[in-house]
Order: C-alpha cells, then sequence, then structure tokens
C-alpha cells in the first residue's frame, strides 16, 4: 500500500473507531479527502488546539488531546511535538477566543516557525455525558480537517 493511501486509511479507521467508541452522535461518519493532495509532501503536522462549541467547559481540550493521542498511536503522521507547536502560537501572539478558534494567519505564521507544511485543527460542537449500562461515557460531536499551511487548501475534512 502506498504512504498517502496507508495514511488515507489510518485517518478513515480513526473515524470509524472514535464512532464505534460511542464518541459520535448519530448520523455517521462524513469524510473528504482532496483526490490532489499529494500525503508524502507533509512532513511535519502540526496540531492546532481543537475549538469548542459545546456547552461543556473543557471539551474542546479534551477531545483534542484524545485525538492528538490517537495520532501518536497510530504513527502514520509525521506529527510536531505539541508543546513545541503551543510555544510557537504564544510567540505568534495566537490566542483562543470564546469558543477557542485561532486566528488563522497566526496559526501559519506559527506553523511556519516550526517548520510545519500541514496544520490540523478542529471544534467539538456537541460533548454530553451518557450512561451505558453502568457506565458513564462521552457521546461526542466533532469537525476536524487538515490544511496545506502555504496553500491554506482543505487536504482532508
Amino acid at each position: 500500500m502506498s504512504a498517502p493511501r496507508a495514511v488515507r486509511t489510518r485517518i478513515l479507521a480513526l473515524a470509524l473507531g472514535i464512532v464505534l467508541a460511542g464518541c459520535g452522535s448519530g448520523g455517521g461518519v462524513r469524510m473528504f479527502v482532496n483526490s490532489g493532495a499529494d500525503m508524502s509532501f507533509y512532513t511535519k503536522i502540526a496540531i492546532v488546539p481543537f475549538g469548542n462549541l459545546s456547552p461543556e467547559r473543557f471539551a474542546g481540550e479534551r477531545v483534542g488531546r484524545a485525538f492528538l493521542t490517537e495520532l501518536v498511536i497510530g504513527g502514520d503522521l509525521p506529527l510536531i511535538e505539541d508543546g513545541d507547536f503551543r510555544n510557537a502560537l504564544d510567540r505568534a501572539g495566537a490566542t483562543g477566543d470564546v469558543q477557542g478558534q485561532y486566528d488563522i494567519e497566526k496559526v501559519k505564521q506559527a506553523a511556519a516557525a516550526v517548520g510545519a507544511t500541514a496544520i490540523i485543527r478542529g471544534s467539538v460542537t456537541d460533548y454530553q455525558m451518557q450512561r451505558f449500562g453502568s457506565n458513564d461515557a462521552p457521546v461526542v460531536g466533532f469537525d476536524v480537517e487538515m490544511l496545506d499551511v502555504a496553500t491554506g487548501t482543505t487536504v482532508w475534512r
């Protein structure tokens, strides 16, 4: 399997795994992959802290960390150390607004500072705790996408 195809397969498997683990709110997974994107070009990828559009205060941080952990476990994407990119965001003056959304130009500046060729950003749209038998588990809805830093083109969503 070629590297770009392997990465696309891993991304789809990650999305399906999240849904099957109970972290998706009805409706299933819909995905866009830019057929013109060459995944081998993306040699360093930075993860922007996830935004939070839900009423749960720390949902963006929780889901963002879980997503990052799954990407690290998968090992298919060349990720920039989270702390390094957060420091670059601080140096660029990029701070999240009330909903945790970042100015894309400042994110691009931070990405360039750490040599990122792509960024992954996301927003949590729904976060609720639900009882499943005798256990509580989060039910999560979120959007995530990878963007080419140089062009701003969506690689996948």
